[in-house]
This record gives C-alpha cells, sequence and structure tokens, in this order.
C-alpha cells in the first residue's frame, strides 16, 4: 500500500512537472494551448496549432473551446499533437 501510494506520487508529481515544461515551451514561442492560459498570448488549438484566440481577447468559455476542439477531431489523429511537429 505505501508503495503504490509513493509511485503514484512520483507520477503526479512528474505530470506537474511536465505541464510547466510545456507551458514554458509554448511561452517562448509566443502562443498557450491551455483554455485559461497567458491572456496575453494567441491561444492556438492543441491537436492542428490553428489560432483559436487573439492575444489579449477574452478566455473561450468551455463549450466553444469543446467545439473547436470537435471540430478537429478527425484530423488531430492523423497530425499528433502540436508539441510532437519536426
Amino acid at each position: 500500500m505505501v508503495t503504490l501510494i509513493f509511485v503514484s506520487g512520483l507520477v503526479l508529481a512528474f505530470l506537474i512537472g511536465w505541464v510547466g515544461v510545456r507551458e514554458r515551451a509554448e511561452r517562448k514561442a509566443g502562443y498557450t494551448t491551455l483554455r485559461f492560459g497567458d491572456k496575453k498570448l494567441m491561444q492556438r488549438d492543441p491537436y492542428m496549432g490553428r489560432i483559436i484566440r487573439l492575444a489579449g481577447a477574452g478566455f473561450l468559455d468551455r463549450q466553444h473551446f469543446a467545439e473547436i476542439l470537435e471540430k478537429t477531431k478527425p484530423k488531430r489523429t492523423a497530425a499528433g499533437p502540436l508539441g510532437s511537429r519536426p
């Protein structure tokens, strides 16, 4: 039981760290893929990389963001995530 808790804690710590690494890389590139990412940056679709919110514009509401992702669903499998592009 203690081992399971320890391993779960390690996995959680890794995932939290990975989000931070991705967020810093996106900021350096001048965009965000997070729904509530830096408002000063343009927001891109996390799968196709298209601009979905201009820098300084209001955050997308949950429904609108979900609709955008749903539209790219058929295309995203072939393209892979934005971060995997060469």
